[in-house]
């Protein structure tokens, strides 16, 4: 049976890995330093997937000054401390392996710094699985899905004909696949609700990652 994507995207936070826990304490840790009130945990959430720069800006009324100061704190502790809180769901690690062996594939699309999504995918043993680990650049350039998705397909040696998928927790990832007219898959296990990936146009949706392994293998 043929496979159903040639080249499938994938976002990092809240689609391959669980790493809330991590990034929740290292904002605290930034606004703490910085002697700023800690948002409520529902407003801590909407940080994972976004720019760090913008979450800061919308989310604690900071200035561009203040905002680089907070991405600089949060990097000081997350580098050292907080990517080591971070779980693959269960099933990620087979179905990645599956989509390899299928001939599919493989990268990320994440605006999370490249370097530190390739730390972690190393450390959660599924690195060889990626033909290519894109995130953004250490200045926060290189942040938007409309960015990455392009240089992801790129990565992967995309060809006019191949069947290109994002998959992704939020709707900024479902953004970044429609302005590069692509299909998406949103995952509902991540960070994001169904009702906002909805309002940007999604239809398809994974309550699992089983269910997820139903869309990207025949």
């Amino acid at each position: 049976m043929k496979k159903p994507y040639d080249i499938v995207l994938f976002d990092l936070d809240g689609t391959l890995c669980e790493t809330g826990e991590g990034i929740r304490n290292s904002i605290r840790h930034a606004l703490g330093e910085m002697n700023r009130p800690v948002p409520p945990e529902e407003v801590l959430r909407r940080f994972i997937g976004p720019p760090l720069w913008d979450s800061f800006r919308d989310f604690c009324g900071m200035n561009q000054e203040e905002s680089d100061e907070g991405v600089r704190r949060f990097r000081a502790y997350y580098n050292t401390i907080g990517w080591l809180q971070t779980r693959l769901f269960d099933g990620m690690a087979d179905l990645l392996a599956d989509l390899q062996k299928s001939g599919v594939r493989v990268a990320t699309a994440t605006s999370k710094p490249e370097a530190a999504a390739q730390r972690i995918l190393e450390h959660v043993g599924v690195a060889p699985y990626f033909q290519a680990v894109v995130g953004s650049l250490p200045d926060g350039a290189r942040s938007l899905k409309k960015e990455l998705i392009p240089y992801a397909m790129e990565r992967c040696s995309a060809k006019p004909g191949d069947r290109v998928v994002m998959v992704g927790d939020t709707h900024f990832d479902v953004q970044g696949a429609n302005e590069m007219g692509i299909p998406f898959i949103g995952v509902l296990y991540g960070y994001g609700t169904r009702e906002e990936m909805e309002a940007q146009g999604a239809q398809v949706f994974a309550q699992s990652v089983e269910q997820l392994r139903g869309y990207l293998l025949p």
